[in-house]
């Protein structure tokens, strides 16, 4: 029987050395200040003036006391919306809650805000449909690109957002922040040290009571990729990809998936996944639903024992550790400030400042890969979105 691939062996597919790994948690900032406009600042153009931009911009406009002069600074520079009326609405108060006035631009149409050369990189945080002819629209006019996850909504769009990426020769990036927190590194590091053996089985769900009775809402709307799997169910499946894609080969894992269709609509509200990584010769199970509310952890079964990641395993800060021959379980806390989303915006702003084209962390073939496996867990389960037929 062939021997199964360790992570000693496949350890260059996570974080390189330059890349941060701190094996404790980072001191609290005792206080938070405004960026300031330097050398070492990346200017940002916010596209799109929804909830998670919001979310996005709140988490940058912040830099923390730090020491080290390698600390990415951010300032937003452009604001793109429907209308000035609207980015005002957006960023007027994210601002006043910061003590602070915005003094960039507003932009009525996305074209304004792409060739504005006071910005370096754009973050897309418009609904699903519009990622691809958002990313396509920034890139073609030189600006790096930060994109919600997921980055498309299915993998033909994605394979044409980074072939156009790459021959414009600029940095394009899905916002899993997810794998930029203190626990995701650390989960890869006990996982990389076989500290708990030969991954055996990873379990990962996430799902959020949406009460959602609108149909023409944007989750339950096929129309805009609505449905459980593309808002959330991408974050289970990439921490099992994360843990097991190493160790497959480059290989995507078999699935076998069922869904829970909304009955007016017909997208997913609750999908439940098995996927096979034959040649780690390892199981995933993923869940998610709108339709409840779960712990929405993640535990990772190994030979040598199992991890467990709090949850919500999104924005995770603590892991629990229970090996088999011990009887005590370590426990890891990972504390931070804010709401966590500043972390993927520091590794843009270091990969940017490198000449690099994309992240090491969640790189633009992974993102495919994520796409092609969603992909296949809607055609099990009879879901087309209206703009794929």
């Amino acid at each position: 029987m062939p021997s199964t691939p360790s992570y000693t062996r496949q350890l260059r597919i996570f974080p390189q050395p330059n890349y941060p790994l701190p094996s404790k948690p980072q001191p609290k900032a005792p206080k938070r200040r405004m960026a300031v406009e330097k050398a070492s600042t990346i200017r940002w153009g916010i596209l799109g003036a929804g909830w998670i931009s919001n979310k996005f911009a709140r988490s940058i406009i912040v830099d923390p006391q730090s020491e080290d002069p390698n600390t990415p600074r951010h300032v937003i520079t452009a604001i793109g919306s429907s209308s000035i009326e609207k980015g005002k609405a957006f960023i007027d108060p994210i601002y006043k809650d910061a003590g602070a006035e915005y003094t960039g631009a507003f932009y009525a149409t996305y074209e304004e805000l792409v060739a504005d050369p006071n910005v370096d990189v754009v973050y897309i945080g418009t609904p699903h449909t519009r990622h691809h002819p958002d990313t396509l629209l920034c890139v073609r006019a030189g600006k790096h690109v930060l994109c919600e996850k997921p980055i498309a909504a299915n993998h033909k769009q994605g394979k044409e957002m980074v072939e156009a990426a790459e021959a414009a020769g600029v940095f394009l990036m899905e916002a899993i922040w997810t794998r930029y927190f203190d626990a995701a590194i650390k989960v890869r590091e006990i996982i990389a040290e076989g500290t708990i053996g030969q991954v055996e089985h990873v379990v990962a769900d996430l799902s959020m009571n949406f009460n959602a009775t609108d149909v023409k809402s944007r989750i339950l709307n096929p129309e805009l990729a609505g449905g459980a799997l593309l808002d959330i169910g991408i974050y289970p499946l990439q921490w099992v990809n994360m843990i097991l894609a190493p160790l497959n080969g480059g290989q995507d894992p078999k699935v076998s998936a069922r869904f829970n269709k909304h009955p007016v609509t017909g997208v997913d509200i609750t999908t439940s996944a098995v996927l096979e990584y034959e040649e780690a010769k390892a199981l995933a199970t993923i869940n998610s639903s709108i339709m409840y509310a779960s712990p929405s952890d993640v535990i990772v079964y190994g030979t040598k024992g199992r991890l467990f990641i709090e949850g919500p395993s999104y924005q995770a800060q603590k892991l629990r550790l229970k090996l088999n021959d011990s009887d005590d379980e370590q426990t890891f806390d990972f504390p931070y400030e804010g709401n966590g989303m500043r972390f993927e915006a520091d590794e843009v702003a270091r990969k940017i400042k490198e000449g690099v084209r994309e992240s090491p962390v969640i790189t633009l073939k992974e993102s495919e890969q994520l796409l092609r496996i969603m992909d296949e867990i809607r055609r099990q389960g009879g879901l087309r979105y209206p703009f794929e037929v």
